[in-house]
């Protein structure tokens, strides 16, 4: 039998030794090529990891100039690239070998409008359905901490007081998901197994149907996208799941805050530009609602003060879903490239 040509896939993230193994073990072909720190510094023009997650120095590492004269060559090899969203400018003419991207992103929105993407050269992967379960664990974790009171207790402990408060119960609370994805999906299942009453949106949806009608458990209703104001006014906690589009841009504003009940908590795993920041800032003066929000974009530095400085407000440097662990290889290292071994044989 011929002997297939290798696949050369580089690693430009930082991975745990036993994931990067289980990579390595998905297929034969594949000649694996993990890059140093400095390297991955770099690789990315200096930017950091993830927004405000610089990676640390160590004093093993080369210099830059030897980094950047040992990755040329490598990246001008590269046939496969596993990265996350941060993918330099002219990533093509460093790699003109480069035929496929793997993200380690749900979503692609930060480079849809790049050459990268827009050029059509190249397959764009995602790692829809990966942070499922982490995020989902994060949105529960969140429900429940606002239904018990931890950030005001922590708060009054902070500032060394006693202030008493009356706990919620979830069981019987109202959730409503808008995006049902992967992620949204498993919240669905989770919120269900606590004996919430869930209401769910899906773009896909064409008319408002009992979870029985759509064929689903996890759910009570399943409702369409023009149906966005009956899902807020009905929620008690409202989770936004979807991803940052045209359609989605401040797709909660001004009226949709003041529509939802006085004390709803909003738990924002999406992109922060899915809701009005401004407008978010004066419900949470007025005690419109009650926001859990993962900022990661660039609001003017007052206003992120403001929402992490409010009592009524949580927020997490989208950290929600950075977990490397023994599950994370199984799916980074074996779905992401099992499900395509048809490219493999197409690109031999």
């Amino acid at each position: 039998m011929e002997q297939q040509e290798p696949v050369r896939l580089t690693i430009a993230l930082p991975l745990a030794d036993e994931l990067i193994e289980a990579i390595r073990g998905v297929s034969g072909r594949l000649e694996v090529t993990p890059l140093t720190r400095m390297q991955r510094h770099v690789y990315r023009d200096g930017k950091p990891l993830w927004a405000g997650y610089q990676e640390r120095s160590s004093p093993e590492d080369e210099s830059e100039d030897e980094a950047r004269e040992t990755l040329d060559p490598i990246l001008a090899r590269t046939q496969v690239l596993l990265t996350n969203p941060i993918v330099p400018d002219g990533i093509l003419d460093r790699a003109p070998e480069l035929q496929w991207l793997q993200l380690t992103s749900a979503g692609v929105d930060r480079l849809f409008e790049t050459d990268t993407v827009q050029s059509g050269r190249i397959s764009v992967t995602t790692a829809t359905g990966m942070h499922a379960v982490p995020i989902s664990e994060y949105v529960i974790g969140a429900m429940i901490a606002f239904a018990k009171g931890f950030p005001r207790s922590m708060r009054a402990q902070a500032d060394g007081q006693w202030r008493p408060y009356l706990a919620q119960e979830l069981e019987g609370a109202t959730v409503g998901i808008v995006g049902l994805g992967a992620i949204g999906h498993r919240v669905a299942e989770l919120a269900k197994v606590l004996g919430m009453r869930v209401i769910a949106m899906r773009r896909t949806a064409d008319r408002r149907m009992t979870g029985e009608e759509a064929g689903e458990t996890c759910f009570d209703e399943l409702l369409p996208p023009p149906d966005l104001d009956y899902l807020l006014l009905e929620s008690d906690y409202v989770v936004l799941a979807l991803p940052l589009t045209s359609g989605s841009h401040h797709l909660i504003g001004e009226a949709q805050l003041r529509s939802m009940k006085p004390n709803a908590v909003i738990v924002n795993i999406a992109r922060g530009a899915v809701i009005d920041q401004k407008a978010l800032v004066r419900a949470l003066k007025e005690g419109c609602a009650l926001v859990i929000d993962e900022l990661d974009v660039c609001l003017h530095p007052l206003m992120t003060r403001m929402l992490i400085e409010m009592f009524n407000s949580a927020t997490n440097a989208h950290g929600a879903q950075l977990i490397f662990s023994t599950h994370d290889s199984s799916l980074l290292g074996l779905d992401l490239f099992r499900r395509d071994q048809i490219w493999f044989a197409e690109k031999s």
